[in-house]
């Protein structure tokens, strides 16, 4: 949730959602940055959503330095940068 109570603007922060795996595979949920899992999103809300994938901590490293040019960019950076 935002901090006045608000749901955050999916189109703007659309890192504070989450799919609910346990239940089916149209059911997504708001989750806050500390975990806390809220309302329900409607399907058009669900759509913003990009899919969810983590990296490890050694490529991140090898990200933060090819974007300083220290090393070669490699085209996995590409889903790491916020769109």
């Amino acid at each position: 949730m935002g901090r006045s109570g608000e749901p955050p603007d999916l189109a703007t922060n659309p890192y504070t959602s989450i799919q609910d795996t346990r239940r089916s595979a149209r059911d997504y949920h708001i989750q806050d940055l500390q975990g806390n899992i809220g309302r329900r999103l409607s399907l058009k809300e669900a759509q913003l959503l990009r899919p969810h994938k983590s990296f490890s901590p050694a490529l991140v490293e090898k990200a933060l330095s090819a974007f300083h040019g220290l090393e070669p960019w490699m085209p996995i950076f590409d889903e790491m940068t916020a769109n």
